[in-house]
């Protein structure tokens, strides 16, 4: 575990860092949560994928091979799902690290939000 959990995300135990954490914040969240638990059957088996995703999406190593809105595209979600997504993870992120890496990586949720509800047809900009 981290002795200054201010510092960037800086190699893959920060990424499991974080990833275990936010998706501890995902589970207990009550708008996002039932739709992770009614597709997500084991966890243990899902977030070593997630560890390699942020792995390769922030240090462009890993492996990681996936087509991720594939398996995204046929929940029943809208506007409030990324919304809130994108709030935990963003706590999640403000709450373990600071620095350049960081901010990569809100950036990279950010896209990544706005990329999947473009595609799925909602306005990422609508109230």
């Amino acid at each position: 575990m981290y002795q200054n959990v201010k510092d960037d995300i800086v190699d893959e135990a920060s990424i499991k860092l974080m990833v275990d954490t936010f998706y501890g914040k995902v589970r207990q969240d009550a708008l996002i949560g039932p739709v992770f638990d009614a597709v997500v059957h084991d966890w243990d088996e899902h977030l070593p994928t997630m560890y390699a995703f942020w792995t390769n999406l922030i240090f462009r190593r890993g492996d990681y091979r996936g087509n991720p809105f594939a398996k995204h595209a046929s929940l029943d979600v809208g506007r409030e799902h990324f919304v809130r997504w994108l709030q935990l993870f963003e706590a999640t992120v403000a709450e373990l690290f600071r620095g350049p890496v960081s901010e990569q990586a809100l950036n990279a949720a950010k896209s990544i939000a706005h990329s999947f509800q473009v595609r799925k047809g909602i306005d990422p900009f609508s109230a």
